[in-house]
Order: C-alpha cells, then sequence, then structure tokens
C-alpha cells in the first residue's frame, strides 16, 4: 500500500515498512466523522509517536488516512463536510487514499489497525 502525505509531502511505501520489521499503526478515518474527530483530538496517536513512533524511538510507523472515497484530500484541511482542520498540528502523516476502504474491509470509521 502507498500512503502519499497531504500537500507535498513523501510518499510512503508502507508494504516496505513493514518488510524491514517496523510495525504500522494506520488510523483508518471519515473528515465528517464525529468519533473520529473526537479520537483524533484526544492526542491519543501523538503520545504513541512522541514515545514510540517516528518522534521518540522510530519503532513503530503512525498515519491518519482519510479513507472514504466520496470525500475531496482537500476536505482534509476544514473544507467541505469536514469536522475540522485534520492536518494542521497533527504531528504524524496525515493522508488520503481511495483505495484503502476496500483493501482492509472497512466496515466504520474510526478504525484503527
Amino acid at each position: 500500500m502507498i500512503l502519499d502525505e497531504f500537500g507535498a509531502g513523501p510518499v510512503y511505501d508502507v508494504d516496505s515498512i513493514l518488510d524491514s520489521g517496523t510495525p504500522c499503526i494506520i488510523d483508518a478515518f471519515a473528515v465528517w466523522c464525529g468519533p473520529c474527530w473526537s479520537y483524533h483530538n484526544a492526542g491519543t496517536l501523538e503520545s504513541v509517536y512522541n514515545s514510540i513512533g517516528q518522534g521518540g524511538t522510530g519503532a513503530v510507523m503512525i498515519f491518519g488516512v482519510e479513507a472514504d472515497a466520496s470525500e475531496p484530500e482537500a476536505d482534509m484541511d476544514g473544507g467541505g463536510t469536514s469536522q475540522g482542520d485534520w492536518v494542521t498540528g497533527t504531528v504524524y502523516p496525515m493522508c488520503n487514499n481511495d483505495a484503502i476502504a476496500n483493501m482492509i474491509n472497512l466496515a466504520y470509521y474510526p478504525t484503527l489497525i
């Protein structure tokens, strides 16, 4: 699975990251989802990022992925039907991937894998 960071950020090959032995946490969310927004704002993944993620020991990679194919990527910064700005101030990579829902058999939002 390839993840492009929102904006002009880097591209991540999750399969290669996993093949290297580094586990990944993926928060699959929808920008319109109230429970997703509450979880995002709780700061749990930021804490993990700063302790064992890319901002800490680097033992795990963390990604936030907007997974609703009907939502445009631009809504991640707070436009359209979005609950708010998902990107500004978020320390881990925020990505949009319209194919992830089918790849992981997504049944509900939010989903952590």
